[in-house]
């Protein structure tokens, strides 16, 4: 079997990508976990032929969840840590927290809204 040869994605360095004319295929590595994806499944089982002659794995078939769910009401969320933004001035104590929840306002997770829930019942 030929080698392939994936290349380490600019953003994110557990991300390597592989691209062949229109044949496309990423591994994002976790600790001891792999995801693999690619843009046709003669690719996917060529790759993972290729690392199980080379590592001892276990293919779990389809992905049934990556991380964690995301908050669903997104105007609810940016509208409170908006208005946590205003007692910043005030309220210094809260600054840091503060600005690690503006960090998520694209894509805020479950986790995140009931963490500020907290800071909410904090104050």
């Amino acid at each position: 079997m030929a080698t392939i040869g994936f290349s380490h994605s600019k953003s994110d360095h557990s991300l390597f990508v592989y691209k062949n004319g229109s044949a496309i295929a990423y591994i994002l590595l976790y600790v001891d976990d792999i995801i693999l994806t690619a843009s046709s499944d003669h690719l996917r089982k060529h790759i993972m032929a290729l690392l199980s002659s080379k590592f001892a794995m276990k293919d779990f078939g389809h992905l049934s969840f990556f991380l964690d769910t995301l908050y669903d009401d997104l105007t609810k969320y940016r509208s409170l840590v908006g208005a946590l933004q205003y007692l910043t001035f005030t309220r210094p104590d809260i600054s840091y927290a503060v600005q690690q929840f503006c960090l998520h306002m694209h894509a805020p997770i479950n986790e995140h809204m009931c963490v500020l829930k907290r800071i909410i019942r904090y104050l």
